[in-house]
């Protein structure tokens, strides 16, 4: 039924030009296999695709009826010039892992995927500086730097699939952003292919460039809507000499700020992740993951927080650092890993949370940047509004203003009636608080119709132009970012 809607979509209040798609043709195929040079890089067969239409959560399917595995820039080049020639819209693909449905065919767009692209090509001692293809997955390239003392400014928890393209593309966050930063501000340099087919080569190892305008952040969280990022220059660090992690055990959410404020100032820097969950987190997890063990036994508290430093001393100096600093909080309990099991035990519990909830049930899932202070009370408002339909829990990045909450209807029966009651509810409650509606995933079409909330008018106007500037024809991931009525586009 949504794809027939998208459809039948016509030109009422857009901007651009009126633009209708083509339909794929044999003579498309053809050049397709021709340019690829090899029959299993061109896929056709319903059995071939259907992965690449299905969606991460499996709440939305795609309706492609052809998957490209371009091996390099220029074939991408190739591709993209002839599918906008032709007026064929395409959605570039990584390990699709989206969570706000970024990288599925909807309208039934030539898939682009890059999992061929994954060449790793060097990191160089001196500046730091790893080059790579877009489709080179992340517990790779994490690997490779490992291997070479050196780590990657990301991490997350779909680190075995998603690929380094679709990280650019989305601007991940992850689990050490409070040290490293963004991927804005770790991208040295970036080829990207244009909706033309025209290459734009930013690829450098410079990290000091101020010649004029620094085009590459236009793709990082573009989210493959002006164009395809296939190669990377990225800055990696010095791997740690050694590394602390504890769990700590908080009263009430004015002592989880305070440990923050206070781990802050104690590591700065050497501060390499810290993690809040609530109770409801907690006691999922250990209810549904059977793996994981209560590090605090029967003992249960209303927050957790983890906090991992890095230390360029013994592994001894590091772990009597963080005792210290814990030993000063005079919180109720904490534990401090003492070995690897330990490690993962604890990361464990933060990292299964989501599949905690997905195994009570259908899950409604939201990725918002909040002040800290706010973030228990947004927490409490959506409790609120379900009552007692629904489990809800909050956990995120506390150290960098991103909380996720995931909502958990008790039955199905209930389903309906709490999709009701915070959709769009959360998101307007989130713009209320001057938040952002996504801290993490982008807005892809999950979240198209209400970029509203967190971007003025003016600022959603000059992201158009940029769009129709550098995409016309309206080619490259139709439905993302902007519903399609906003331009004029439509579906054959």
């Amino acid at each position: 039924e949504m794809i027939r809607a998208i459809q039948k979509l016509t030109l009422k209040e857009g901007i651009g030009r009126f633009i209708k798609y083509s339909t794929l043709e044999i003579r498309d195929l053809d050049f397709f296999k021709k340019t690829l040079g090899r029959e299993d890089a061109v896929l056709t067969s319903a059995v071939d695709v259907a992965k690449y239409n299905e969606e991460y959560r499996k709440k939305y399917f795609g309706t492609s009826k052809c998957v490209l595995k371009p091996k390099s820039t220029e074939e991408v080049s190739k591709i993209l010039a002839h599918c906008n020639e032709r007026k064929l819209p395409v959605v570039p693909q990584g390990g699709r892992t989206s969570m706000v449905v970024g990288a599925t065919p909807l309208l039934g767009e030539i898939v682009i995927n890059l999992e061929r692209m994954d060449t790793i090509y060097e990191l160089s001692p001196y500046t730091g500086i790893i080059k790579l293809q877009a489709g080179a997955i992340l517990e790779n390239v994490d690997k490779y730097c490992k291997d070479r003392e050196f780590v990657f400014p990301l991490d997350l928890g779909a680190r075995g699939s998603c690929q380094i393209g679709g990280n650019l593309s989305t601007n991940a966050g992850g689990l050490h952003y409070v040290k490293y930063g963004s991927l804005h501000a770790n991208t040295v340099g970036l080829i990207a292919v244009l909706a033309n087919g025209k290459i734009l080569d930013t690829l450098h190892s410079h990290r000091k460039d101020n010649t004029g305008y620094d085009l590459k952040q236009l793709f990082i969280g573009g989210e493959g809507t002006l164009g395809i990022i296939t190669e990377a220059a990225v800055l990696c660090y010095p791997h740690p000499i050694s590394s602390s992690l504890a769990m700590l055990c908080a009263k009430s959410f004015e002592e989880v700020k305070g440990i923050l404020v206070g781990a802050k100032r104690k590591f700065g820097n050497n501060l390499s992740a810290i993690e809040m969950m609530d109770n409801h987190c907690y006691e999922l997890v250990l209810k549904n993951i059977p793996q994981v063990r209560a590090p605090f036994g029967q003992e249960r508290s209303p927050y957790y927080m983890l906090i991992e430093t890095n230390h360029n001393g013994s592994q001894t100096d590091s772990n009597d650092t963080l005792m210290s600093f814990i030993e000063g909080l005079k919180i109720n309990n904490a534990i401090l890993a003492m070995d690897r099991a330990q490690t993962q035990c604890i990361w464990q519990i933060r990292e299964k949370i989501a599949d905690a909830f997905e195994k009570e049930g259908r899950t409604f899932k939201y990725d918002v940047s909040l002040n800290v202070d706010q973030f228990k009370e947004i927490v409490e408002i959506v409790r609120t509004r379900v009552k007692e339909k629904a489990l809800v829990g909050g956990y995120g990045h506390v150290g960098d203003g991103n909380i996720h909450i995931n909502v958990t209807p008790r039955s199905k029966e209930f389903i309906n009636e709490v999709q009701d009651l915070i959709e769009p509810y959360v998101l307007e409650q989130v713009g209320k608080m001057r938040g952002s509606i996504s801290a993490e995933h982008g807005v892809g079409y999950a979240k198209n119709k209400y970029l509203h909330l967190s971007r003025s008018q003016n600022c959603i106007n000059t992201m158009k132009i940029i769009k129709q500037t550098l995409d016309p024809n309206g080619i490259m991931c139709p439905q993302k970012i902007f519903p399609l009525s906003q331009f004029g586009y439509i579906a054959s």
